[in-house]
């Protein structure tokens, strides 16, 4: 079990690490498409939540 205890122990690391300093950005980011997507359907989702309660 020492594999699974280490692979929480760093994911524990990387959640609770101070935030990086505005700017600074990895220059390997990317994002997936299913990202954009998901976050596309957030976007219209709150657009017709919006337009909904304006008109009640």
């Amino acid at each position: 079990m020492p594999g699974a205890f280490e692979h929480w122990a760093g994911l524990r690391r990387r959640l609770w690490q101070l935030p990086r300093p505005h700017g600074e950005q990895p220059l390997d980011r990317s994002v997936s498409p299913l990202k954009l997507f998901y976050d596309l359907v957030v976007a219209v989702l709150a657009g017709q939540a919006a337009h909904h309660f304006r008109n009640t």
